[in-house]
């Protein structure tokens, strides 16, 4: 198990030296990620709270909870985001479509894509801020975000919960096959499950129902698009991730207007 945990948490982030493991250990350490996530936002949270504490701005402050996510992830899902915003901005379909979703450079869609995410991001987590830090609830900012965390990384295993891995023809293995070629989809309600029972506790059932609802709708473009294009790869994944935490951030406001 400690495998597992090393081998989720040296992919995704800076945290842990990254070392070579075998493709069974990489298979089961996808089970992990959610933890993962919700790791990454403990810490990204502690140090959104340190800067409003210094510089009492809560839209910078909200930056720095998002700059921080993106470093300790070396970028890697807004790489995603931004490859598949190229890809669908292009117009392109089959194999033009694979060739942009593979280009290492940053077109106009991909650069939107990262502006409207970061925008989008700051002035919901600046508002979260606020209502929090007004009712003196530094905890609570604490789980909302750690729900967060853990919701938006189940967002990288819910399309190969529901869709197919995309196979290059002119390559034996690729990332997605290597990680998702085995895949357990039980540990998708399993996740589900715990995670509603920590909204639950720490929240009510109000919160997990709002976020359940808001993710879908958000990833029902994607899951066409990968259905059109024949599977998906790990730009999906890393996009999917992405727009589930911004799905987990809203919910949250939402759940503070109820």
């Amino acid at each position: 198990m400690k495998q597992y945990f090393h081998a989720a948490f040296s992919f995704l982030t800076i945290l842990v030296k990254g070392k070579e493991y075998s493709h069974a250990a990489m298979q089961k350490s996808i089970y992990c990620y959610p933890f993962v996530g919700a790791v990454l936002f403990f810490l990204s949270a502690c140090f959104s709270l340190l800067f409003q504490i210094i510089l009492n701005n809560y839209l910078l402050s909200a930056l720095v909870f998002l700059f921080c996510g993106c470093l300790l992830i070396r970028g890697l899902h807004h790489d995603g985001l931004a490859d598949v915003a190229d890809a669908f901005g292009s117009g392109k379909r089959g194999e033009e479509f694979r060739k942009i979703l593979k280009d290492s450079r940053i077109g106009s869609f991909g650069a939107l894509a990262l502006i409207f995410y970061f925008l989008f991001g700051m002035t919901l987590i600046s508002r979260i801020l606020e209502i929090n830090i007004t009712q003196k609830s530094y905890w609570s900012f604490m789980e909302e975000m750690i729900f967060v965390g853990f919701w938006s990384r189940l967002g990288l295993l819910t399309l190969p919960f529901c869709s197919q891995i995309y196979e290059p023809q002119n390559q034996e293995f690729s990332l997605s096959k290597i990680l998702f070629e085995n895949f357990n989809k039980s540990s998708v309600p399993a996740w589900y499950f715990f995670i509603f029972i920590f909204s639950v506790l720490c929240f009510n059932a109000s919160l997990i129902i709002i976020c359940t609802t808001i993710s879908f709708l958000f990833s029902l473009p994607l899951y066409r698009l990968a259905q059109k294009e024949k599977g998906y790869n790990g730009d999906f994944l890393g996009t999917n991730c992405l727009l589930w935490e911004l799905a987990g951030f809203l919910s949250v406001l939402l759940f503070h207007s109820l």
